[in-house]
């Protein structure tokens, strides 16, 4: 992946938002549609980029014995940056009730998440004392 993917997802957003004012004032409801078409795809995009980083995690977890922890931390990654996603877009739609909601719940799961985590260090505690 070369530097190049920047401009052209800062481009896209960019031409994105000049679309979605122009819109607001012609056709105003289309504008919920395109946003979240625009988002789709730069989401897309942003998964394309993740695929080589979580890969390599992966590998490096694969030759140490952190893999229970490595996959621990990609999940939580995942939970966070969906749930940042949707509340955005919750946010944008005039919803900042749901917004809230949405990262409230993200963080819950990820506390769900790290509860055998959590366990495994209480049981390292306990035995220490």
């Amino acid at each position: 992946m070369s530097i190049e993917i920047i401009f052209k997802v800062c481009g896209t957003a960019l031409l994105a938002v000049i679309t979605l004012n122009i819109m607001k004032q012609v056709k105003a409801e289309l504008v919920p549609l395109t946003r979240i078409a625009v988002l789709t795809v730069l989401f897309s995009v942003s998964l394309s980029l993740i695929n080589p980083i979580i890969s390599y995690i992966k590998e490096l977890s694969y030759k140490s014995s952190t893999v229970e922890y490595i996959e621990l931390l990609i999940r939580c990654l995942g939970v966070s940056l969906f749930t940042k996603l949707i509340s955005d877009i919750c946010n944008d739609s005039g919803e900042g009730t749901c917004s809230a909601v949405v990262q409230w719940i993200g963080g819950v799961q990820i506390i769900n998440l790290s509860i055998p985590l959590i366990e495994k260090i209480l049981s390292y505690v306990v035995e220490l004392l």
